[in-house]
């Protein structure tokens, strides 16, 4: 029983930990675009709100991640 929990534990910290990067790997993109994109103001516009909603899904990402691992039992994370 203890080992299936924490296989599912680790699961979700996969998950989590790669739906994190997903995100940084986007956030990156379009922060790269945006050079490219200055002289097209709704382009730029796009771009920006990309990057906004990746953001708050890297912070919902990130507060699963540490909510994941105080569940776990590990009081070391902050």
């Amino acid at each position: 029983m203890r080992e299936q929990q924490t296989s599912q534990h680790d699961e979700q910290l996969h998950r989590l930990a790669h739906d994190v990067r997903q995100c940084l790997h986007v956030i990156g993109m379009g922060a790269e675009m945006l050079a490219s994109a200055r002289a097209d103001e709704s382009r730029f516009a796009e771009l920006c709100e990309a990057i906004e909603q990746e953001r708050k899904t890297a912070q919902r990402l990130v507060k699963e991640l540490i909510e994941a691992a105080f569940a776990a039992g590990d009081s070391t994370v902050k």
